[in-house]
């Protein structure tokens, strides 16, 4: 199964991303800021990345 992080400040939206992919046999990781995106992404296994531009929480 293909894992996917979705990086989304919204919750109706990362939600209605993660309901979609899921439904779509997707392997979905969430993040809720840019901070927690990093560490998943850090910790690797990711086949593909989603993220919002402008999160709060750091991106480096």
């Amino acid at each position: 199964m293909k894992r996917i992080l979705i990086a989304e400040d919204k919750p109706s939206m990362l939600r209605m991303l993660s309901q979609v992919f899921s439904e779509n046999d997707y392997q979905v990781v969430e993040s809720h800021n840019g901070t927690e995106a990093v560490e998943r992404i850090r910790e690797g296994g990711l086949d593909l990345i989603i993220t919002d531009l402008k999160m709060p929480g750091r991106m480096a």
